[in-house]
C-alpha cells in the first residue's frame, strides 16, 4: 500500500475511532516557488525550474511550508478528559503520526520531532498501519 493511501485510511480511522475526540490535519512539509510575473511569462515559469527564472528576466523566491523539517505527516489535537483531581476539564493534547509504509525509513529529523512531542507531554509515533495509528492515542484510553 502506498503512503498516500495509508495516510487517507489512517485519517478516516482515527476520526471514526475518536468519536469526535480526535481532530487531525495533513501536514505537508516542503518548498515551493513564488513567481513574480504575469501573462505569458507566468505560464512559461510554471513549466521551468528556478534557474531558468533569472534567464527569463523574472524572479523566483523559495517558499517553505509545513511546521518544520522532520514534523510528522499528520498532526492534531486529541481531547482528553482530565481526572476529577484536575477539575474534570477537557484539554487538547498535541498528537502526531509519522506515516510510513512497511519499508519506509524514519529520518533523524522525524525521530527528533516525535521525541520532542513525547517529552512535552504529547502523543506521537511512527505508524505503518491503521491499528498502529489508533494505538498512538491508546495510552490515554481514547
Amino acid at each position: 500500500m502506498s503512503e498516500s493511501r495509508l495516510s487517507k485510511d489512517i485519517a478516516l480511522a482515527i476520526t471514526n475511532h475518536g468519536r469526535g475526540k480526535i481532530i487531525s490535519w495533513r501536514n505537508n512539509v516542503g518548498n515551493g516557488v513564488a513567481i513574480s510575473a504575469r501573462g505569458p511569462k507566468f505560464t512559461a515559469l510554471l513549466q521551468a525550474i528556478i534557474q531558468l527564472a533569472a534567464k527569463m528576466g523574472c524572479s523566483a523566491s523559495p517558499i517553505k511550508y509545513g511546521l518544520c523539517v522532520g514534523s510528522s505527516d499528520r498532526i492534531g489535537i486529541t481531547t482528553v478528559k482530565i481526572t476529577p483531581e484536575m477539575v474534570g476539564r477537557e484539554m487538547g493534547i498535541f498528537t502526531a503520526w509519522e506515516i510510513k509504509t512497511t519499508t519506509g525509513s524514519v529520518s533523524e529529523e522525524q525521530d527528533n520531532f516525535i521525541q520532542a512531542v513525547r517529552r512535552s507531554g504529547g502523543m506521537a509515533g511512527v505508524v505503518r498501519s491503521v491499528d498502529e495509528a489508533i494505538a498512538v492515542c491508546n495510552p490515554l484510553g481514547i
